[in-house]
Order: C-alpha cells, then structure tokens, then sequence
C-alpha cells in the first residue's frame, strides 16, 4: 500500500473554533481535519517482498493535527497503540519539527495568536507484527518546556485487512496489510480560508477506470433560483491505494481519493462575501458521468455564516475542526464508485468517532 499526499486544500466545511468554546489558552486540542491536512493512520511496511519463509509485517504510520497556542520545536507527541483492549508496546515519543509548526493567520496576514501543529508519527519498526484486525492508538501532547503533559485528547480506532499484493504465476500470492478506508465515504467538509475562497471537500472510491470519472465530476450549489459555481475539474489532495491481485499476474488498483472543488467569484465577490449577500439552505449536486452522483447540503446563516453540525465541538463525540471548517451533509444518488461499505461512515467515521447528538449528518 503507499499513500500520496498532494498539496492541495480540503473539502470541509468550518465549524467556528470548537463550536466558538473558549479553550484554555495553553491546552492543546486534536483536530480531525484543518485545511489540506487531516488524521490519516497507514500501514508502513519495510518491505512487500520478504526473504522466502519471511511474512510481511507493518507498524501504524499516523498524521496528525493540532491546535497549539504556543508550540515549541521540544514539545512531543505522546501515542499509546493497542491491538485490540491490549497495549501493544510502550508509549512511543513523536518529536515535533519545527516544519510541522504552522502559523496560523487571518485576513492581511494578521497572526492569530496560534498555530497548527502536523505531526507524522511512525511506530518503532521492532514492534512490527504480522496480523489483522481493529486497532486504535490513544494520543496525548506533551509541552515539554513548561512541564504540561495534556493527556488522552483523541483516541483513534482502524481496521487492518490483507490484500494480494504480488501474486507471479505458479505461486502464492505475496499476503500485505491495508486501513479499510470504507469509513471515509460519507465524508464531506465544507472549507473558507482567510481570503474568502470556499472548497468542498469529499472522498471517492475508484479504479483506474473511475479516476477519469472523479475528475471530471462538476459541482454546483443552489439557493432558490441563484447559483454557486465551482471550477470544472477538481483537485486530487490525498489517494490511498493498493494493487490487488485477484488471481496470477491480474490485478486492480484501488483507491480511495480525497478531493476538493474551488469555489469561482460571483458577480464580482469572493464566494464568502457572497454567501453573506445569499444566505439561506444550500443544495449542491455533483454530476459524474451524465448523472446526479451526489449532493450536498449546508445553511448559511443571516450573519453570513455557516452553521455548524450539531455535533460540532470539542466534547466527546464531538467533530473536532476551526471556524474555516464544518463538516456537511452528503447523500448518496446514482454512484460511480467502487463498491465499499455503506454502513461504515456511521460505525466509524473519523477513526471510531464516538458520534454526539446530531451526528452522523
């Protein structure tokens, strides 16, 4: 399995800061999502061709985001893995680089007196195993400096399956890991940066074949008889994949794949500025190959903002992003995708998220 991250922005829509709590100036909050950067846990395995007698093994490769008022280049990350109930290893130290820092900032450039930290933690190779199943890793963030370790602020909780990864004529197939992803589907972000641009944000499931598909997919949002319009094609940020091998030397890659589309500039405004001209409940529809493949639902309010989720917050079972970002609605119509489970965005959306009251949408 490899995982490619391209720079590009999200597909979320924005909750205001932690559903507008005040938040203890010096604690630290994990995020699900902030802009292009997201929670995303993955097997790395040292190798998918093994010495003959040799398994495959894998460690948890986890990215994640936090909300930091002061971080320092010695704080670390603090994660707990469990296989199962059972802890799998000691706590593993996730030093913070100070280009995982970024600071965050308002409109004109102005600081807004925090910043975002994006740490990718990989496990100790020498804990590596061989074996499937639910797994969760339990994250704490220590300040080191002044002495604060901020424990438990998220648990995230997977599933690892194996796929055929080689299989060469007149032999076994080669046995590696995958994250089943399928939880990703029903996952749709609406996204304002600090300039008014607006982003939608969502994850697909293709083969080579149904990739042309996502990217020609068009996206429209409507209030009453007036128009948002996005941009034609839309950008890949994240695919994760795999090449399965479903008998000797034939094989399908698979992929789930977040995307975004751009907002365009009505009448002369950016979309934010629009949206506060027109608010009202929005319907969005994505056309994909001649059809209505989904659409999309948000309100704007009569301050001009957008709503959040009910469950938007950061309490337990709460979707956890800032003000730019809220988490919308999504339904499914005529889908193109790959087939994938259609239950798994309720039972473990966001890595197990504990859904609140409201949630999923």
């Amino acid at each position: 399995m490899q995982l490619r991250a391209r720079q590009c922005l999200p597909l979320i829509v924005g909750l205001s800061l932690l559903g507008g709590r005040a938040l203890a100036e010096d604690a630290p909050v994990a995020l699900d999502k902030w802009g292009r950067y997201h929670v995303n846990i993955e097997p790395f395995m040292p190798t998918t061709n093994p010495p003959k007698g040799k398994k495959v093994v894998w460690v948890p490769k986890v990215s994640l985001v936090f909300k930091v008022t002061s971080p320092e280049s010695d704080d670390v990350v603090e994660l707990q893995h469990y296989q199962g109930k059972r802890k799998w290893g000691p706590v593993q130290k996730c030093l913070i680089q100070t280009s995982q820092m970024v600071k965050r900032r308002g409109p004109g450039g102005k600081e807004m007196g925090y910043s975002l930290v994006v740490p990718v933690c990989l496990m100790d190779e020498k804990l590596a195993i061989s074996k499937t199943g639910t797994f969760s890793v339990e994250v704490s963030y220590k300040q080191t400096g002044m002495g604060k370790l901020h424990k438990k602020l998220a648990t995230y909780a997977y599933q690892v399956k194996t796929y055929n990864s080689v299989w060469p004529g007149g032999k076994a197939p080669t046995k590696a890991y995958y994250v089943d992803h399928d939880f990703r589907m029903g996952e749709a972000w609406l996204y304002i940066n600090s300039d008014g641009k607006l982003e939608i944000w969502s994850w697909f499931k293709h083969d080579r074949k149904g990739e042309p598909v996502v990217r020609a997919g068009r996206l429209r949002c409507f209030n009453g008889d007036k128009k948002l319009p996005f941009y034609e094609n839309p950008t890949a940020r994240t695919t994760i994949y795999r090449e399965h091998y479903s008998k000797p030397l034939v094989h399908q890659k698979i992929t789930w794949g977040l995307y975004y589309w751009w907002a365009a500039r009505v009448e002369g405004v950016s979309p934010a500025e629009w949206l506060k001209k027109n608010p009202g409940s929005y319907r969005c529809t994505l056309t994909q190959a001649g059809d209505i493949s989904r659409e999309l639902f948000f309100e704007v309010g009569a301050d001009g903002a957008v709503k959040p989720a009910p469950c938007e917050g950061s309490g337990a079972g709460q979707v956890r992003a800032l003000d730019t970002e809220h988490l919308i609605k999504m339904r499914f119509k005529k889908n193109p995708d790959l087939k994938f489970d259609k239950a798994a965005f309720r039972k473990m959306g966001l890595y197990g998220q504990k859904w609140g009251k409201g949630c999923p949408l």
